[in-house]
C-alpha cells in the first residue's frame, strides 16, 4: 500500500511539472500570437494566410538584417529608421535575438492561436472579395530586463507591399510600432 502511495505521489509530481512546463511554453508563444492578432484586428478587410512567410527568403537571416540603423533603406516614409538595436538592447538581449534569428520557426499559424479563426485562410483562393490577404513571418519576441517586450515581424499586405516592423508592447497590452519600413512593393 505504501509503495502505491509513493508511485501515485511520483506521478502527481511528474504531471504537475509537465503542466507547469507546458504553461510556460503557452505563455512564451502567447506574445507571438498576441502580436499577430493585433495586426489582424487592425483592418476588418484583411484575412491572414495560414502559411508563415520565411524570414530568410525575405533577406532577414542575420542580426545585421534586423538592425534598422545598419540597413540602407530607400523608404522615405519609414518610421524611426535610425533606431539602433545595439543601444536599445543589452548584450545578453542581443544574444537572445541572434539566437531567435537562427532558430527554426514554425511553418503554419495554429488555428487555435488566432483569435478570429474566420480570418485565417489556407490559400488565396479562400478569400472572397473585398477581403485581402495578409501574410506574416513568425514574430521574434524579446523580453528585456526592464520588463519591456519587443516584437519583430514581417508583414505582407496584398496590393500594399512587404514591411519590416518592430513593435513594443505597452502596459495596456496593445503594441506600439517603433520602427516600420517597406522592403518591397507588391
Amino acid at each position: 500500500m505504501k509503495i502505491l502511495l509513493k508511485v501515485n505521489l511520483a506521478f502527481s509530481v511528474l504531471f504537475g511539472l509537465m503542466a507547469c512546463s507546458s504553461q510556460k511554453d503557452v505563455q512564451s508563444k502567447s506574445d507571438e500570437y498576441d502580436l499577430i492578432n493585433y495586426l489582424i484586428e487592425q483592418d476588418d478587410n484583411y484575412k491572414v494566410s495560414q502559411d508563415f512567410l520565411s524570414w530568410e527568403e525575405n533577406s532577414y537571416s542575420t542580426y545585421h538584417d534586423f538592425n534598422p540603423s545598419e540597413l540602407e533603406e530607400v523608404d522615405f516614409l519609414a518610421i524611426n529608421k535610425e533606431l539602433d538595436l545595439d543601444t536599445l538592447l543589452t548584450s545578453d538581449e542581443l544574444d537572445q535575438l541572434k539566437s531567435k534569428i537562427a532558430s527554426v520557426k514554425p511553418k503554419k499559424l495554429k488555428k487555435s492561436g488566432v483569435v478570429a479563426s474566420s480570418k485565417l485562410v489556407n490559400n488565396k483562393m479562400d478569400v472572397i472579395y473585398p477581403a485581402s490577404i495578409m501574410g506574416v513571418a513568425y514574430p521574434l519576441i524579446i523580453h528585456v530586463n526592464g520588463g519591456e517586450t519587443f516584437g519583430f515581424i514581417l508583414s505582407v499586405f496584398s496590393e500594399k507591399g512587404t514591411y519590416y516592423s518592430i513593435y513594443k508592447k505597452e502596459v495596456s497590452g496593445d503594441w506600439e510600432i517603433i520602427h516600420k519600413a517597406m522592403i518591397s512593393i507588391q
